[in-house]
C-alpha cells in the first residue's frame, strides 16, 4: 500500500478548499470543484451547497474541520490503488 502519496493527495484537495474558505475566492472554480467531489466521495461527508439555477458548492470551515477530523481518524486506512488510480479506504474484514 503507497500510504504517503494517498495522505498527500487526500490534504491537497483539503488545502483547496480551505484556501477557498479563507480567501473567500479561488482563482480555478474546477480545482475546487474536484476537490469537493473527490472529499465528498472518500469521506461520505457532504459539503454545504446552495441551490438556485444550479447545485454550488459552499464549503465552510464546519466542512474542512469535519474532513480533517475523519482524514486524522482514517489515514492509517488509505491507501493509493494502483490499478485503478485513486485513492480508497482501506475496508476492513
Amino acid at each position: 500500500m503507497q500510504n504517503d502519496k494517498a495522505c498527500s493527495i487526500v490534504l491537497y484537495h483539503i488545502d483547496i478548499v480551505e484556501s477557498f474558505v479563507k480567501k473567500g475566492y479561488i482563482e480555478d472554480a474546477t480545482s475546487l470543484y474536484c476537490s469537493i467531489v473527490f472529499l465528498e466521495e472518500l469521506t461520505k461527508i457532504k459539503s454545504d451547497y446552495t441551490e438556485e439555477k444550479d447545485m454550488f458548492y459552499i464549503p465552510t470551515e464546519k466542512n474542512i474541520k469535519g474532513w480533517k477530523k475523519w482524514y486524522k481518524k482514517n489515514k492509517s486506512k488509505i491507501y493509493w490503488d494502483e490499478s485503478n488510480e485513486k485513492v480508497k479506504l482501506e475496508v476492513l474484514k
